[in-house]
């Protein structure tokens, strides 16, 4: 899977057992023995899934809650580790997706790390991005018609170059044939971001018709780009 990790805790117990069942499932795994390095790290790199334990930083909600704020792990799959109810209680208010009971069970554990694995891998899908170069057709809410070519496409939305100038949070319609693909997808879109001087704009999409021909060539792209 290639999924990262990264571990926040001081238990000599956590750090004996949780990098191996990680690893065991597919992530790589990061240590930061310190909350406030952990947190500054995870402001310059992206990561899955997260795993802090309460029971050895006092602000571990607000840090949580400081994660949860950062632009690249914002969404990422969180996992506190804490002893009592109260701690755990804390940690799902301040943004955790799963808890784990210390002292640590196994099963229990491994449970766990699969159903964020899970997670993290729809995360991953949803917000994957593929360079592609085929023909797109646009045309603008005053009814002109343009042609240009994608640079890449996601679930969300797509980039491409474009002679016609298109200014940001206009909406437009854009008509992809995907390679190999025999008809096309439709989809009505709002302008993300515009470089006019490039000619280079990006979309999100809006609205989708023949989304199962968008869906299934990402999912043909990622799966090809993860080995599965």
């Amino acid at each position: 899977m290639n999924l990262k990790s990264m571990l926040v805790s001081d238990d000599q117990h956590v750090l004996s057992i949780m990098p191996a069942y990680l690893e065991a499932g597919g992530h790589s795994v990061e240590i930061h023995h310190n909350a406030d390095d952990a947190i500054a790290r995870l402001e310059q790199d992206k990561v899955d899934t997260v795993l802090i334990d309460c029971d050895q930083f006092a602000n571990s909600e607000h840090w949580l809650t400081t994660m949860r704020q950062s632009a690249a792990n914002k969404r990422a799959i969180a996992i506190a580790l804490a002893s009592g109810a109260n701690g755990m209680k804390e940690a799902f208010r301040a943004g955790a997706t799963f808890s784990l009971q210390k002292p640590l069970a196994r099963e229990i554990t491994v449970a766990c790390i699969r159903a964020a694995s899970s997670l993290a891998l729809q995360e991953r899908r949803h917000n994957a991005r593929f360079n592609v170069r085929v023909p797109l057709a646009l045309r603008t809410s005053e009814g002109d018609l343009a042609h240009g070519t994608t640079m890449n496409l996601s679930s969300g939305g797509a980039s491409f170059t474009c002679p016609q100038t298109l200014l940001v949070s206009h909406e437009v319609q854009v008509s992809i044939t995907l390679p190999r693909g025999k008809k096309p997808f439709i989809a009505s879109c709002v302008v993300a971001w515009s470089n006019p001087r490039m000619k280079k704009y990006g979309v999100r999409f809006l609205h989708v018709q023949g989304k199962s021909l968008l869906e299934s060539w990402l999912l043909e792209q990622f799966e090809g780009s993860t080995g599965r």
